[in-house]
């Protein structure tokens, strides 16, 4: 297993101390103008529940744990994460419940990977792989 993580930068040495200390292999990076890079690298996401990248993950086929941002206006992340949650294309673990399930769920999805190949079945069914040609298309157009 290796975990990638992009954290503010004032947490580099922290999380690099924190993986090094479980024996864990990660790589720590900062914020990127291209996130999707490290795309075909995971099997599996831990996210904010941003309407972007929860499109962005369902559309790569990535199955992903939402963990939705409590002070997000009008909760709109959490209705978001229940959005992707009810079509079975994630995880959704409130940030209050973090503590207390993530390692569970983690253990849980490790015990039986199958879960995420139905996630990723799900998605597929879903996403749109040429929406960034049917974005380009319409701009074309305008």
């Amino acid at each position: 297993m290796k975990i990638y993580q992009q954290c503010l930068p004032e947490q580099n040495e922290e999380l690099k101390q924190f993986y090094k200390k479980n024996l864990l292999e990660s790589h720590i990076f900062n914020f990127s103008d291209d996130v999707s890079e490290y795309f075909p690298k995971v099997n599996l996401a831990i996210t904010r529940s941003g309407s972007s990248m929860l499109a962005e993950l369902t559309n790569a086929n990535i199955p992903f744990i939402s963990v939705a941002l409590p002070t997000s206006a009008d909760n709109h992340q959490l209705k978001n994460a229940i959005f992707y949650e009810k079509k079975k294309f994630c995880f959704l673990i409130k940030e209050k419940d973090l503590k207390e399930k993530l390692i569970y769920l983690i253990t849980e999805i490790y015990k039986n990977n199958s879960v995420l190949d139905t996630i990723k079945k799900n998605q597929r069914q879903y996403s749109d792989k040429n929406v960034y040609n049917n974005i380009d298309h319409v701009l074309k157009k305008i």
